[in-house]
């Protein structure tokens, strides 16, 4: 999956695409733009990947059920 200063809402609907389960993106950070190549092999990886470039972390419900939520700032 290749993301070009893509929106990570828009980056997230496409990962969507190759995952079973639910995957959304709190609307606080949907704006937030990435670039780089993220293998397909391993999507929970590249779930794990978005918090070392982006102010993110996933919060998980059931390993089918994922949000990309804005980073915690010491709360």
């Amino acid at each position: 999956l290749v993301a070009d200063d893509q929106r990570l809402d828009d980056f997230v609907a496409e990962l969507d695409r190759y995952r079973s389960g639910v995957l959304r993106v709190d609307p606080r950070i949907a704006g937030l733009r990435l670039s780089g190549v993220f293998p397909l092999a391993d999507t929970d990886r590249i779930l794990d990947t978005l918090a070392s470039v982006l102010p993110v972390h996933v919060q998980w419900r059931t390993r089918y059920w994922a949000t990309v939520m804005p980073a915690d700032r010491g709360h």
